[in-house]
């Protein structure tokens, strides 16, 4: 937990993320930011998932996107769960992404080694659809990663 004040719909966003990952059998241990220690999950789930279900309730009264945040490690084998096992630098991540929720539900993601590409629900086929392939360099230019620049 960051220290935001959670929301109720923080609280039921992180039910289903819960749920969700406990229920899929892959995943063995779920670090979310609504929880105050990370959840293992008994069986022989091989990924570990980092998310924040809801990023961005305590912003609603202003009208602002909410989404989810995740990134995806897959653990070593006889991984426990343990912070040694979770403790690992981004450039591991198997995959990452993240979804806007508004008047349409966007999802941006990356799998390790290829490219950013980005979905957009259609509610019609209850699927996300490829509608923004390989936009790296706009996700960079958004999140204000630049070349560092010396100025006086």
């Amino acid at each position: 937990m960051t220290g935001d004040d959670q929301k109720k719909l923080d609280v039921i966003g992180n039910e289903i993320f819960v749920n969700t990952m406990r229920g899929c059998g892959k995943v063995k241990v779920l670090v979310s930011e609504e929880e105050e220690e990370a959840i293992i999950f008994p069986g022989h789930g091989k990924y570990a998932v980092v998310c924040d279900p809801i990023d961005g309730s305590s912003n609603l009264d202003a009208g602002v996107s909410v989404g989810t945040i995740f990134g995806i490690f897959k653990l070593d084998d006889g991984a426990e769960g343990k912070a040694e096992d979770m403790l690992k630098p981004g450039t591991e991540l198997v995959a990452s992404g993240f979804t806007m929720y508004g008047a349409s539900a966007n999802l941006v993601l990356t799998m390790k080694g290829g490219s950013v590409n980005g979905f957009t629900l259609d509610t019609a086929l209850g699927e996300f659809i490829l509608t923004h392939p390989d936009v790296g360099l706009f996700i960079v230019l958004l999140s204000g990663h630049r070349p560092r620049a010396d100025y006086e």
